[in-house]
């Protein structure tokens, strides 16, 4: 499948030797045939690297989260949210801020932390390939929500996700799967955890 991604985010991709994914809603929504604005991307370049590596080129890097390796990316009038791979441990309020952080090497291991399978792609710019390791492709094209492993797991210690799993369903016309389901109800006061800024 052929992504219509913007050129300077194939330049980008060269700079940082073939080494970047997009991941996420961009790739979902390719899949389906609609169009975003949003693209989020991935590696396992490291803050500090990344800032070398484009120090000398017209892309401009800001710092979000020192702690979770994220960065907005910018040239022009483009912007790219930049995530390094990494694993977290989340605190078990429900409030969806991470304890602890380690970076990792692969996007394999990165993909355990997304949420739901749909959401759990990554697209590899150079190779012009997808990498699927939760089935997303095939949940996208029966259209049901699930998350990437077991609910109790992805949703016990995080209301933003759960309301993330609500908003897709409206907004998708997609049927959540039954465990993730019950899970998600079972968990739904976390959501009082969340600050405004977050609902």
């Amino acid at each position: 499948m052929q992504f219509k991604i913007p050129e300077s985010l194939k330049k980008l991709s060269k700079i940082l030797h073939n080494n970047l994914y997009i991941v996420g809603g961009f790739v979902r929504n390719s899949i389906m045939g609609l169009t975003t604005d949003d693209i989020d991307i991935c590696s396992d370049i490291t803050l500090d690297n990344l800032q070398v590596l484009l120090s000398q080129t017209p892309f401009d890097v800001k710092v979000k989260s020192k702690t979770l390796g994220t960065a907005i990316i910018s040239i022009k009038d483009q912007k790219y949210e930049y995530s390094c791979f990494r694993k977290e441990v989340y605190a078990d309020d429900g409030s969806h801020v991470p304890i602890s952080v380690e970076f990792i090497k692969e996007p394999r291991e990165d993909a355990v932390r997304r949420d739901f399978t749909i959401n759990a792609l990554y697209y590899d710019i150079a190779k012009d390939e997808i990498l699927d390791f939760y089935t997303g492709i095939e949940d996208i094209n029966k259209k049901i929500l699930r998350t990437v492993e077991n609910p109790e797991f992805v949703l016990a210690n995080d209301g933003v996700r759960i309301l993330r799993l609500f908003r897709f369903q409206s907004e998708l016309g997609f049927k959540i799967e039954k465990e993730t389901l019950m899970t998600a109800i079972k968990y739904a006061s976390n959501v009082k955890a969340l600050n405004g800024e977050r609902v």
